[in-house]
């Protein structure tokens, strides 16, 4: 009887270890998962910062493009104004003179000054 018991408690000890190396084992393993879970969301929020960052950059240009279309667009409607304001003129004058100076680069000059003005 003394025999069995001690056999018994040998085979339950043996049972405990294996447990608590399966325990063990188990326990390693929910941490590698963790982990790598950490891994992938330390990931993910870094390229959705760089995309984020990209967007930024994107639309800043994108914003400078239409500024830049924008303040084109008026000076060339300004000219498109004055030249039928001359054209007008031209038509009521009788040699052709009017007295307005059509100047290009004078325009010009203020349309770069618009778009440096929006630009900064």
């Amino acid at each position: 009887v003394i025999e069995n018991s001690k056999q018994q408690i040998a085979k339950y000890e043996e049972l405990i270890k294996q447990k608590g190396q399966e325990q063990s084992t188990l326990m390693k393993e929910i941490e590698d998962e963790d982990l790598r879970r950490k891994e992938l969301i330390y990931q993910h929020n870094s390229e959705v910062k760089q995309i984020r960052e990209q967007m930024k950059k994107a639309k800043n240009k994108a914003d400078m493009w239409k500024r830049r279309a924008f303040v084109y667009k008026n000076a060339v409607n300004s000219l498109m104004e004055e030249q039928d304001f001359n054209n007008m003129d031209n038509d009521e004058s009788d040699a052709g003179e009017n007295g307005h100076s059509f100047d290009f680069n004078q325009r010009k000059e203020r349309a770069n000054d618009e778009y440096k003005n929006e630009s900064s």
